[in-house]
């Protein structure tokens, strides 16, 4: 299994437009499951972490899609999963 972590950030300089590299509320890990080729996302919260309402939105459509997703309250909880 391998799984990346996506850093979700603008940048902007003075001349420049602003832009974003990733959809807002895109889960903070992405990966994929070599045995069976699955792609999955996972969001990672702290222990007292709210999900954002664009976090939400992204994650059902995820499960829409029939695609393997969750939310993990640490890294660690993200590793045991394997």
């Amino acid at each position: 299994m391998h799984c990346h972590q996506i850093k979700c950030w603008r940048y902007s300089y003075k001349e420049w437009p602003s832009f974003q590299w990733v959809k807002p509320g895109t889960p903070d890990l992405i990966g994929y499951r070599l045995k069976d080729r699955q792609v999955f996302f996972i969001e990672v919260k702290a222990p007292k972490g709210r999900i954002h309402r664009a976090q939400q939105l992204y994650h059902l459509d995820l499960m829409h899609k029939h695609v393997i997703h969750g939310i993990a309250r640490s890294v660690g909880r993200c590793k045991d999963s394997q």
